[in-house]
């Protein structure tokens, strides 16, 4: 029997476009995950992020398949994108003002590690679950997905991880539940000795989308362009390619940001920065922040030694109904440098990088960079000191 080239290429076209879809879990930018949980049925089961940013309460309803098992369709978007997700059997109940959160549990080198919120990655297709307990906690405080603050129970159910028990980035993940965040059980740790752990993290685990998805999701922790650099460095290209290296690159690359703000004292709009060319100190704070306030006078001493020298500007992020007592305290305290309103105060303070106020920024000339300072470090006080030849 003859078969033609046309025949020919027609099926070698069918098989090229069979093998994309399978390469793309279900096909049409979907991919699959199946659950199985043994011990205990549940009539419902969601993909959930409690957490606030992009995605923020993402719900994806899994199909039931049979007792206990559960399919879930991801859209390419959210598996692309999400940081993190959990897995809850039901939304939060209004009846009895109940939350339901899964918490998995696994031995790791002897010790047993938690993991309640999870990420998507490559190998990521099979989940298996073992029911343990139920722990009710009655009486607190939540806030439930309209926003409102109620008084309700928290039902945490506790798992056994059985599968997939070799997952790099759960293990990661429960390793260290908190890479880029710089936050610890040892509040003496310094910012330098957490810094190198993210480092040495990242340099063993060059493939890992827990980290490099962290690190993309928590600029605001690093002191300097350049330290974010150095752990971006460590990643493979597959990882500097995906959503989260590209928004890193796209924060290495850009200038500083000189926004144009109404000025507190004037009620002018103006920039930011008026002198590209010059250092310029940014002072984030507000009228209802107390630290900040204490450490006006220190802001107020740098003013004096250093006058001339740097321009300094304030920023306040208080929201519009307490503009007004902002504008009272820069009065009453006497403010000498310009302070600056903003109307989106999430904005600004991602386009700074503001993690917490009181906050520092100095901007460079050119607007090439800016580093963090914390003026209660003294030695952070003194490196601005001695960058402007001042003992």
């Amino acid at each position: 029997m003859k078969i033609s080239i046309n025949s020919l290429f027609v099926a070698f076209f069918f098989v090229l476009i069979s093998v994309s879809c399978k390469e793309q879990g279900k096909g049409n930018g979907m991919h699959s995950l199946t659950v199985q949980i043994e011990g205990i049925d549940y009539d419902s089961l969601f993909i959930y992020r409690f957490s606030k940013g992009d995605f923020e309460k993402l719900k994806i309803a899994g199909e039931k398949q049979a007792k206990g098992i559960w399919n879930f369709s991801i859209p390419d978007t959210v598996y692309d994108n999400l940081v993190d997700f959990e897995l809850i059997p039901q939304t939060f109940d209004y009846t009895t003002n109940t939350s339901s959160r899964m918490l998995f549990q696994q031995e790791i080198n002897g010790e047993l590690r938690d993991l309640q919120q999870l990420n998507f990655n490559e190998s990521l297709t099979f989940i298996q679950l073992k029911y343990k307990e139920e722990v009710i906690y009655d009486s607190i405080c939540m806030a439930s997905p309209n926003g409102d603050f109620v008084w309700g129970k928290m039902k945490r159910i506790l798992f056994t991880l059985e599968e997939p028990k070799d997952n790099s980035d759960f293990l990661l993940r429960m390793d260290d539940p908190f890479y880029s965040m710089f936050l610890n059980k040892d509040t003496l740790y310094s910012y330098e000795k957490f810094y190198e752990q993210y480092l040495a993290k990242a340099r063993q685990n060059p493939d890992s989308r827990y980290y490099i998805s962290r690190l993309a999701t928590q600029l605001n922790s690093y002191k300097t362009k350049d330290d974010v650099r150095r752990i971006y460095d460590c990643f493979n290209d597959k990882q500097k390619q995906s959503v989260f290296g590209r928004k890193i690159q796209t924060y290495l690359n850009e200038p500083v940001t000189n926004e144009i703000l109404e000025n507190a004292q004037t009620g002018r709009m103006e920039f930011v920065i008026p002198d590209t060319m010059r250092y310029t100190l940014l002072l984030f704070s507000a009228s209802w922040c107390n630290p900040c306030h204490k450490q006006l006078p220190l802001q107020k001493k740098l003013y004096e030694n250093l006058h001339g020298k740097l321009n300094m500007v304030t920023i306040s992020i208080d929201e519009q109904e307490t503009v007004e007592k902002w504008k009272s305290f820069v009065a009453q305290e006497a403010i000498p440098w310009r302070t600056m309103l903003c109307k989106d105060t999430e904005y600004i303070r991602n386009r700074y990088k503001v993690p917490a106020i009181p906050h520092c920024k100095l901007v460079f000339p050119g607007l090439k960079d800016m580093v963090a300072f914390d003026l209660w470090n003294e030695n952070d006080v003194n490196r601005l000191y001695e960058l402007f030849g001042v003992k």
